[in-house]
């Protein structure tokens, strides 16, 4: 198995199940490049912590809406955007598979919940975690 400071750990478990619509690294026109993926998930989903961990942040930042910031073991962090409603409260200890917020129940769409992870300062390519745990790409999706 591979290890090191770009591998997420084996034992993560995925934060919601969906399909992968926007890669790791991929550009929006005008803009940078994506440092987490973007996952299409049912209507009303409830979001998971992957693994044990803090919460560092929780609630509404700038144009992003609800934003989740959870410091993981191994010196991970992870960054969830998108959340209809967060149930977890700053300085909270989660542990993996723990219900932390929920995705919108909309009738017309189905959510996008942007998932970044970050070892240190460094990006982390969350695809082959995903897909790892079931989570495919679209067609037109390359995932890690």
């Amino acid at each position: 198995r591979p290890t090191g400071p770009n591998v997420i750990p084996a034992g993560w478990l995925a934060p919601a199940s969906g399909t992968i619509t926007r890669a790791y690294g991929v550009r929006a026109v005008g803009g940078p490049a994506a440092q987490g993926v973007t996952v299409r998930t049912n209507s009303g989903a409830q979001v998971v912590s992957p693994a044990a961990g803090e919460v560092a942040y929780a609630g509404s930042f700038r144009s992003y809406g609800n934003v989740l910031i959870l410091n993981l073991e191994g010196g991970y962090a992870l960054v969830l955007t998108g959340l209809d409603a967060i149930n977890v409260r700053v300085g909270e200890t989660v542990r993996a598979g723990q219900a932390i917020g929920q995705m919108a129940a909309s009738a017309s769409s189905a959510p996008d919940l942007y998932v970044e992870v970050q070892r240190g300062d460094q990006p982390v390519d969350p695809g082959r975690w995903l897909s790892a745990r079931g989570l495919t790409a679209e067609a037109s999706v390359r995932a890690g």
